[in-house]
């Protein structure tokens, strides 16, 4: 109720309401058997929260497109019977390793639309490239921090060096560290 108004009762046949607290965790049950929607043996369905990512592998590009294209097919008829949808808007690929360029001729479709075909995607917070360079990652976390230069200038006479440090770890320090292992790997002069 709000402001004295009544929203109608409807039922609801299918899903979760939104925002409620066992939401997260039914979603988790409805689709913890999407791992076998895939019959191949080379591909590995990795989930975080809604977002599901397929990891495919072959030398031979006719062989990986053919793959990834059953995949596909067999991933959306899941998510059909499911009753879920697919945002095609979202969705694309991205080809890793040295040999990514030999594959410009090879499309990947979901339901007969052609799936965007990306030179650097995000997975679970970091930007990678088909190039494994990390350029783009870098950018990303220069990009971000760049506005605290000229905060830390500001307060660094104003403030003692133990709330700075403090400041430093709330707002800095996450962003440089976190996934640090995989993107400080690329040149020294890419960093």
């Amino acid at each position: 109720m709000l402001s004295n108004h009544e929203s109608e009762l409807e039922s609801i046949s299918c899903g979760v309401a939104q925002g409620s607290v066992f939401g997260p965790l039914l979603f988790l049950i409805y689709i913890n058997d999407i791992q076998y929607a895939i019959s191949s043996s080379n591909t590995k369905v990795k989930l975080f929260a809604d977002d599901t990512n397929l990891f495919l592998h072959n030398r031979d590009p006719a062989q990986l497109f053919h793959s990834a294209n059953t995949c596909m097919a067999q991933l959306c008829e899941w998510f059909t019977v499911n009753r879920l949808s697919l945002n095609l808007d979202k969705t694309c690929y991205s080809i890793f390793g040295p040999n990514h360029k030999d594959m410009k001729g090879f499309k990947l479709y979901i339901s007969s639309k052609e799936i965007e075909h990306v030179e650097c995607c995000k997975y679970l917070g970091i930007l990678i490239d088909s190039d494994l360079k990390w350029q783009d990652h870098i950018n990303y976390v220069y990009n971000k921090l760049i506005k605290f230069i000229s905060i830390f200038y500001n307060i660094r006479t104003k403030l003692s060096e133990k709330i700075l440090r403090m400041i430093y770890f709330a707002f800095v320090h996450s962003h440089l560290s976190y996934d640090i292992e995989v993107y400080a790997n690329t040149t020294a002069n890419h960093l």
